[in-house]
This record gives structure tokens, C-alpha cells and sequence, in this order.
């Protein structure tokens, strides 16, 4: 699926909807996993136009993709940013989250009580997509937002490019998630911080643990 939304290109990948499906599949109705679908395609794409509308600002051009692990948004071409420009553009996207999250939630206030049901649940999948994936985006692991502002905050404070520090926390803290997914029973959650463990664990062994990683 491809499109244009406010100038941004868009690329959609079939797969994005299957995982997000299955991800919903623990409601027995088709009507509720629909639902689901549309409020996490919806909330990530919210999301992803948080990063692109701040990088465009920053004289970037932007294109978003939403793909089977979640989306990203691309800058072509691309050019040297500040780390604080950096910072603010990692921080946009769970900034836009918080933004629709906060909507939704005052609208939910004043809902009538005989709200239809779907409508409802609509507004509960909008809730924890936006602020409870928001909160999670934000840990400092790579390459969730949250690791994006500590690398580039990181470099920033000590100006060079060394990238070892922050995949150490990031192995560190997705070691941590994966473990509190876990105890807590959140079988996928816990696969994907194992997942993301391991890919921040082989870029640090694969440059060096004692050798500088360029940015």
C-alpha cells in the first residue's frame, strides 16, 4: 500500500497488518481484532508523522514506513543534525502518541454512557497503544526512541561518536524488559526484547568491544 499524507510518502507493508492481527488474535471476535488493527495502524502512523513533521522542520525529507515489526521514518537525503535536533526528532513520535493518547482520553470523558461497545473498545486499543507502547518506546534501548535520545545524548556530552556505552545499556535494560516480560507473562513482549537484546549484542561484538563505533 503506498500513499501521500500531508506531503509525507507512505509505504505500507502487507505483513504490517498480519502481525498487528495476530498480535489481536487473543479476542475471539473478527469484529474486535479489526478494531485492534485500525487503532494500532492508526496510533503508529500518528506516530511516525511525530518524527517526520520534526525532521521535515529541520530542512529533511522524510518518508514513512509501516512494516511488520512496527514502523520508521526515513530522511532522503540525509544530512549532519545537531544531537539535540536529533534528540528532538527521536522524541517526537511518542510525543505525537502522548498527543492522541491525551485526546482520546478527555473525549472518553465525555462520552455518553450508552456508547456503543465497539466504539469503546476503539478508544481503549487507542489508549494503550499510545501511551502504554509510548512509555515502553522510551526505554533506553536501541533502536527504540528511548535508545535513539541516549545515543545521541551520549555523543553529544562526550563528543565523539562512540556508540559502546549505549548498546551496553541497551543490553543491560532489554536483559531487564525481557525478563519482566516474562514474570509478568507477555510471551511477545518478552521476544521481542530478547530479539533486540541480541541485535544490540552483535553490533557491539561485531565492531569491538574496545574499539570505537562510528554514528
Amino acid at each position: 500500500m503506498h500513499f501521500r499524507l500531508f506531503g509525507f510518502p507512505v509505504h505500507v507493508h502487507p505483513l504490517f497488518f498480519v502481525v498487528v492481527a495476530l498480535l489481536g488474535a487473543r479476542q475471539s471476535d473478527l469484529g474486535l481484532i479489526l478494531v485492534w488493527v485500525a487503532a494500532v495502524f492508526v496510533s503508529i502512523l500518528v506516530h511516525e508523522l511525530g518524527h517526520a513533521s520534526v525532521a521535515r522542520a529541520y530542512g529533511l525529507r522524510p518518508s514513512i514506513q509501516l512494516y511488520s515489526m512496527g514502523g520508521v521514518t526515513r530522511f532522503a537525503p540525509q544530512r549532519g543534525l545537531t544531537h539535540r535536533q536529533s534528540m528532538a526528532i527521536s522524541l517526537a513520535g511518542p510525543g505525537a502518541g502522548f498527543l492522541l493518547g491525551g485526546i482520546i482520553f478527555v473525549a472518553s470523558l465525555g462520552a455518553p454512557p450508552a456508547v456503543p461497545f465497539v466504539v469503546h473498545q476503539a478508544m481503549r486499543d487507542l489508549l494503550w497503544v499510545n501511551f502504554g507502547w509510548g512509555l515502553l518506546n522510551l526505554l533506553p534501548i536501541l533502536p527504540l526512541d528511548g535508545g535513539n535520545v541516549l545515543r545521541s545524548f551520549l555523543q553529544g556530552i562526550r563528543r565523539n561518536p562512540d556508540d559502546r556505552l549505549a548498546l551496553q545499556i541497551s543490553i543491560s535494560c532489554g536483559g531487564l524488559a525481557c525478563l519482566a516480560a516474562l514474570y509478568y507473562g507477555l510471551l511477545w513482549a518478552a521476544l521481542i526484547a530478547a530479539l533486540i537484546t541480541h541485535d544490540n549484542y552483535q553490533s557491539l561484538a561485531r565492531f569491538g568491544w574496545g574499539r570505537r563505533i562510528a554514528s
